[in-house]
């Protein structure tokens, strides 16, 4: 169940990368690549303006995808910005489930009286 919710902290999450990997290197076969599908998002190699909702970077360069980024509307993040939805604990998303069902509980009991 835990290994569910972790793979859900990006879920329907499309990113793109902008100058963080050598050319000569497929994307698709890089650690970050595979962190973002772990975690429930999609990687794709192209800007696309319904599929991608952050660019991620080194830094903000003048690249293709950074000028789109911006034309779009589009959040550019820092490659760290991976590694710390990775690092989301496991208690800050269960958290939300558990006042869920405790509000749902409340409401219903709140309803019979």
């Amino acid at each position: 169940y835990m290994g569910e919710l972790k793979g859900s902290v990006l879920f329907d999450t499309g990113v793109t990368f902008s100058g963080v990997h050598p050319k000569s290197i497929a994307e698709q076969e890089t650690l970050e690549w595979q962190i973002i599908e772990k975690l429930g998002g999609s990687c794709n190699l192209n800007l696309d303006k319904f599929s991608v909702q952050y660019v991620v970077a080194l830094e903000k360069r003048k690249t293709e995808k950074i000028k789109k980024a911006k034309e779009f509307n589009k959040p550019v993040v820092h490659l760290k910005w991976i590694y710390y939805c990775q690092s989301v604990s496991y208690t800050h998303l269960t958290l939300p489930t558990i006042y869920s069902v405790q509000i749902s509980v409340v409401a219903v009991s709140i309803k019979k009286k």
